[in-house]
């Protein structure tokens, strides 16, 4: 049986913002590729993704409309949803989707919370400097709290030159 800390804990990370917008944008993008049939025979055609994979009951489709639906970066909502989706890796700096152009694959943990994905490019025409797969994983705390330290040690080290 849980302890009461325990169940706090799985409650906190249940109501995490930042999973919620997760989820939020692969449910969009498996909505994407439950309404397009060409996606979905690009699944059963490709020989590059596995039959495993094939019967993913979460793929999605990543057709770069998921920045459209969201709202303006400029409003309160819009910054707090791309500024978590942009921590998280899910969107790039400049605005637009790591998984772009890809049929996307979840993997979840035991919970059911997204930890990773991998994306294959549906394009027939595929340019030299981009990756046929995309892979991408969920930082952890301690990629976090890395990226704060070093942010700390650029900041004293700026100072102290100046």
């Amino acid at each position: 049986m849980a302890t009461n800390a325990q169940y706090l804990d799985q409650l906190m990370a249940s109501l995490n913002t930042d999973t919620i917008y997760l989820q939020q944008a692969f449910d969009y993008y498996h909505q994407q590729y439950l309404g397009n049939e060409w996606a979905q025979q690009f699944v059963a055609d490709s020989a590059l993704i596995s039959a495993e994979l094939k019967q993913h009951p979460s793929a999605g489709l990543c057709d770069r409309t998921l920045g459209l639906k969201l709202p303006k970066r400029k409003t309160l909502e819009g910054g707090a949803i791309r500024g978590s989706l942009q921590r998280q890796g899910l969107l790039l700096p400049t605005g637009g989707e790591r998984f772009r152009g890809c049929i996307v694959f979840p993997l979840t943990d035991g919970q059911g919370q997204i930890i990773s994905a991998i994306g294959y490019r549906y394009a027939q025409r595929i340019r030299a400097w981009q990756q046929e797969i995309i892979r991408w994983s969920k930082p952890s705390i301690d990629d976090y709290f890395c990226s704060g330290l070093s942010l700390v040690d650029e900041l004293i080290y700026g100072k102290a030159l100046h």
